[in-house]
């Protein structure tokens, strides 16, 4: 328990940063000393035999320890009559007679009788049978066989001390043992699951072979015969998934499927991107035919001309493609017939000459008009026919033009259709958005109005819990966040308005030595009818949450309102910037590795006893 060696008083503005604001400190115990709860009353062992009425403390009851004898002759343990005084009662706890501090004096020769009393080792109900004398009885308890420690393992285990060692190495789930497999160190109680996942364990594959658990992932990926893969066309539409040593024989089985797919992709991607097959010339998918009009008209491009003198001359479209407003269907040579019935007309140069210098500015029919040296069969003309095959395909174009803007109608439609549909949702997700955000603030001021009803609910007697403690004080070491406060509470339903402060690596003399704790008055609802400045104590706790009941020595201090600091007076803002309490509460070293933090928790209570309570 911290003990009160001087008051201090700080106008100056302590600049540690908090989670919740900078804090003040106006008046602050400094403690030099620290005892525990147990240390600081009567020694409260198992006598034997039972000590003599004039050695117990009449304030704790117990046996004296550090004996104080006041000028009336009553004799009080030293930490007792202390806190009894501080408390602002002087007079003696006896016969009221009036006492100070100074009129009291260590009662040396008490001390040396006590300390020759013997008592029963505190582990006895554990099966320590030693009594040895009080003088020793630390030094025993330090080494003693029975006495119940927790595992330093942190297993929440506790043993007896003789058991300490067999534990730590044999039954601790949280001992460290070496892997068989990679010698790296693991958890007793994680070591099989380690193993399970070694990438040094030798495994075995299906297909018989045998490695390193490392290797088996590039083993089935590269190299597994029994491993299943899928086809080498899967991304064009294969969906077979074979083992490794069946691949090559479904690729040749199912080398047609495979062209098909990679045929028809190739075209689609063709179609997509709108690129022509030969250079300055359209496709016949382009230009609107079928599949069996480009097989026909293909024909009539390498079937050579016959002339009237029974010559054969090239196919003058197969190196020239007339466009289709240049054939001057109404000037067409109908007249100029053999009498064989064959056709004498052939294309002028001048023709020639105009359809090339018209290149692609009209849709290219060179690949569609054919000129066959044989009679039709209904009977036509040789002119006759490719006039009529022209005049079909125009037709098939025109029919083609028709339903791909048909089609484009419909796309257009349905992307309008979309950006209305995209429009929607945007204005839903906005309203949404708008309505999540009333939410979140609605949520927050429940969230304040329910820690409001927590802190007015406790009546004065507040603990807080600070978890993630470590993490808190690896901020507070680095300076990052130096200081945490509490949420408010309440010294009773109307009364006062306090929080806690706590600098989990000290503050000022005491930084990096001890934690400080502190205590800020705050605004409340009901500052207008309550007594001001503060009156009264409050009491500051830090909870041992050791398992075992019997061995919790909670660390505990009363602080007493001094009305002529800052600290108790009626806030001006929020929080008062002025707070009173302890800088050296607890030194760090006694509170790393302890019980005092569990679960990476830490526990502060702080109790308000108001003057008129």
């Amino acid at each position: 328990m911290a003990t009160v060696s001087n008051i201090s008083e700080q106008s100056s503005f302590d600049s540690d940063r908090s989670r919740s604001g900078g804090g003040c400190d106006d008046g602050m115990f400094s403690s030099n000393s620290l005892e525990l709860t147990s240390e600081e009353e009567g020694y409260d062992y198992d006598f034997n035999p039972d000590p003599d009425e004039k050695y117990i403390c009449p304030i704790c009851l117990h046996v004296l320890r550090e004996p104080y004898q006041t000028e009336c002759g009553h004799r009080f343990c030293k930490a007792c009559i202390h806190r009894w005084l501080r408390e602002g009662k002087k007079t003696c706890p006896i016969d009221s007679t009036p006492l100070e501090l100074h009129q009291m004096f260590p009662d040396n020769f008490a001390k040396r009788e006590i300390l020759a009393l013997t008592v029963r080792c505190p582990n006895y109900k554990q099966g320590c049978v030693v009594v040895i004398v009080l003088k020793q009885i630390k030094s025993h308890i330090a080494t003693c066989p029975f006495a119940l420690i927790p595992c330093p393992n942190q297993c929440m285990d506790i043993l007896l001390r003789r058991d300490l060692n067999n534990h730590i190495l044999t039954t601790c789930s949280k001992r460290r043992l070496e892997c068989p497999h990679c010698h790296q160190k693991q958890l007793a109680g994680g070591l099989q699951t380690h193993i399970e996942d070694c990438p040094q364990v030798m495994v075995k594959c299906d297909c018989e072979k045998e490695m390193l658990r490392e290797q088996l992932r590039h083993h089935l990926l590269m190299e597994c015969s029994k491993a299943h893969v899928r086809c080498e066309f899967y991304p064009i539409g294969c969906d077979i998934e074979v083992e490794r040593s069946e691949l090559s024989r479904h690729m040749g089985e199912a080398q047609s499927q495979h062209m098909n797919m990679l045929c028809n992709g190739i075209v689609t991607l063709l179609n997509i991107a709108g690129i022509s097959r030969l250079p300055g010339s359209r496709t016949p998918s382009s230009l609107g035919l079928l599949a069996t009009e480009v097989s026909v008209m293909s024909s009539f491009q390498t079937q050579p001309q016959t002339t009237l003198e029974g010559m054969q001359t090239p196919n003058p479209l197969s190196s020239h493609s007339l466009p289709v407003d240049h054939l001057q269907l109404t000037e067409y040579r109908t007249g100029q017939t053999s009498s064989t019935g064959e056709s004498n007309w052939t294309p002028s140069e001048t023709d020639i000459k105009k359809s090339t210098h018209l290149g692609s500015e009209n849709t290219q029919v060179a690949a569609t008009v054919s000129y066959t040296s044989e009679k039709s069969p209904s009977g036509l003309g040789n002119e006759e026919a490719p006039r009529l095959q022209l005049l079909s395909f125009l037709s098939n174009r025109d029919e083609n033009l028709n339903s791909m803007k048909a089609q484009n109608d419909i796309q257009d439609e349905s992307l309008a259709k979309h950006h209305q549909e995209i429009m929607e949702l945007k204005q839903k997700n906005e309203y949404l958005e708008k309505l999540n955000r009333e939410m979140r603030m609605k949520l927050r001021n429940i969230e304040s109005h329910v820690h409001d009803l927590e802190g007015r609910t406790c009546n004065g007697t507040f603990q807080w819990k600070i978890r993630n403690y470590s993490r808190c004080r690896r901020e507070a070491e680095t300076g990052e966040v130096t200081a945490i406060h509490s949420s408010p509470f309440y010294s009773s339903s109307y009364g006062y308005r306090l929080c806690i402060r706590v600098n989990l690596n000290g503050v000022d003399t005491a930084r990096g030595t001890h934690l400080s704790v502190f205590v800020h008055f705050m605004q409340g609802e009901h500052d207008d009818i309550i007594e001001w400045p503060f009156g009264g104590r409050i009491i500051l706790s830090i909870l041992d949450q050791n398992p075992i009941c019997e061995m919790r020595r909670h660390v505990v201090e009363t602080l007493l309102s001094k009305p002529n600091l800052a600290a108790f007076q009626r806030p001006a803002s929020t929080r008062n910037h002025k707070g009173f309490g302890y800088m050296e509460f607890l030194p760090l070293n006694l509170l790393d590795n302890s019980t005092y933090v569990s679960n990476d928790t830490l526990i502060v209570k702080a109790q308000v006893i108001s003057a008129t309570s």
